[in-house]
């Protein structure tokens, strides 16, 4: 009889423990979740105004796009989304109990008629890491502490030391420092920083509400919830200290923290534009029907300043019947082709003679403006890597319009039937110097597919040619700055 007491001490204890630790697993993987999906859509609002919306400068911009992904970290733990949430529920993650006063109370030595309230759901409210001048205008703190910092990934250094303490796995100090994450020196910059650090913790003992010494819980910087109590599943008989007199894990709980990282990275997929009613300007975006020779887009000859708006532009033509662009500078050789594909990654294979021409009437309707013309795109970039094959190699952002024949055109330049068109390369106005970071419809993953499954014809080679072309800046070009400015690339979660 002793004995099977005893057994069932120590397996309900058990089970109670399961249980316990088994909360802890799921609250964590949620919140890295969250974690994860608010870094990537605050990364990739970078560069995105809002209909409508006029910032005064580059921090308005930052703090826009903060304020309006901090609360996606909440859509995981909160039932319903409103504004009942904001500033009524604790900072955190996840289902919670908190103790009662009576918790270890003198006189209530093994916890007779212990009461343990449900408080229901903690829903984050990250802060954005900005406060608000005395003018009203808000400003930028961007802390590396904080809930949201914008900064530059750097990963690990060859020959650094892996870690504090001599720890191969610990890339953070108790107080938020990382070694392989870096804010701007001046929190002003943090509008054109390439990687966005996302934290969301539970670090808030219970019993001990005063902030804790780990940079959580400052105002408008960071933010911190209840840990969770180790409570055996709610089973424990077991006598813990007296909450007043230190921390104890049996009653002020099991801190958690979850950090996700996002980085803009050389975008190696473009989706088709969306075309759907209430969907911003700068989201409808997408693959271009045109794709141009690499060559050509890096040519300091073929894109001229255009002494009207200071951008660089090309007057190609269109000539039938096979779609090929050629270049008024350069008639010798293609620029480009027709593309008449919904989206695009790198390494698909630019092949005009797969082009199917739709002829009503006799009028070719790939020759109709209407389909190859575009304000705004995503321009497809080829490359030869194996002889005459023609492959995607990255993206650039353009705009593509129709014109009149040039009045300089001689009789070998322009035939009959050829149409013209105008791409100009969009420098990014709102981060200058820095590429587009794609708001939406861009990946800088393939969902972990080897290249030689998805291309059977593309060797191992010639898809490390391809990224190398992907990668390369345009240094050695005249007015590089257009050429880099106007590539895209699209957000990718990296830690």
């Amino acid at each position: 009889m002793v004995l099977f007491l005893v057994m069932t001490v120590v397996i309900l204890g058990t089970i109670g423990l399961i249980i316990e630790l088994g909360m802890v697993r799921v609250t964590r993987e949620r919140m890295k979740s969250a974690a994860d999906s608010t870094a990537m859509e605050v990364l990739r609002e970078r560069d995105f105004v809002p209909e409508g919306v006029v910032y005064a400068d580059d921090q308005g911009r930052d703090h826009g796009r903060r304020e309006r992904n901090r609360h996606v970290a909440a859509w995981p733990f909160a039932s319903q989304i409103s504004a009942t949430y904001e500033g009524e529920s604790e900072a955190g993650a996840g289902s919670y109990v908190k103790m009662s006063s009576s918790q270890g109370a003198v006189g209530n030595e093994v916890h007779g008629g212990l009461v343990i309230e449900e408080v229901g759901h903690s829903v984050p409210s990250l802060r954005t890491n900005f406060s608000e001048s005395s003018s009203g205008s808000n400003l930028a703190l961007n802390k590396r502490q904080g809930d949201i910092v914008a900064g530059s990934f750097v990963g690990h250094e060859p020959g650094a030391d892996v870690g504090f303490g001599d720890n191969p796995l610990l890339r953070e100090n108790p107080l938020y420092e990382r070694l392989d994450f870096h804010p701007p020196a001046e929190a002003a910059e943090a509008a054109y920083s390439d990687s966005v650090l996302v934290r969301l913790r539970r670090t808030k003992p219970y019993g001990l509400e005063s902030t804790s010494p780990w940079n959580d819980d400052v105002d408008d910087v960071s933010s911190s919830g209840y840990t969770m109590p180790l409570i055996f599943g709610l089973g424990s008989t077991f006598l813990g200290m007296e909450p007043s007199s230190g921390y104890s894990i049996r009653h002020h709980g099991i801190p958690l923290r979850a950090t996700s990282i996002a980085q803009a990275r050389p975008a190696v997929r473009i989706g088709a534009p969306l075309d759907e009613p209430g969907v911003p300007a700068e989201w409808r975006v997408g693959a271009g029907p045109i794709a141009l020779r690499w060559g050509e887009w890096m040519s300091d000859e073929t894109f001229l300043v255009d002494p009207a708006t200071g951008l660089y532009s090309a007057i190609l033509r269109l000539r039938p019947p096979d779609y090929e662009i050629v270049s008024l500078l350069h008639d010798s050789f293609v620029a480009g082709t027709l593309y008449p594909k919904v989206s695009s990654q790198v390494g698909d294979l630019v092949d005009p003679n797969r082009l199917q021409p739709d002829v009503q009437g006799g009028q070719d309707s790939n020759l109709d403006p209407s389909y190859w013309v575009s304000d705004e795109c995503y321009l497809p970039l080829y490359y030869f890597p194996s002889g005459t094959e023609r492959r995607v190699c990255g993206f650039a952002r353009v705009s593509i319009e129709e014109i009149e024949e040039p009045g300089d055109c001689n009789e070998q330049d322009c035939m009959t039937g050829d149409l013209f068109i105008k791409m100009t390369k969009l420098p990014n106005s709102a981060s200058p110097g820095q590429p587009w970071v794609a708001p939406r419809n861009a990946s800088a993953t393939f969902d972990g597919t080897q290249p030689e499954v998805v291309f059977p014809s593309l060797s191992s080679r010639d898809w490390n040619d391809l990224i190398d072309r992907l990668y390369k800046d345009a240094a050695s070009v005249v007015s590089p700055l257009y050429v880099f400015e106007s590539r895209v690339y699209a957000p990718a979660h990296v830690r």
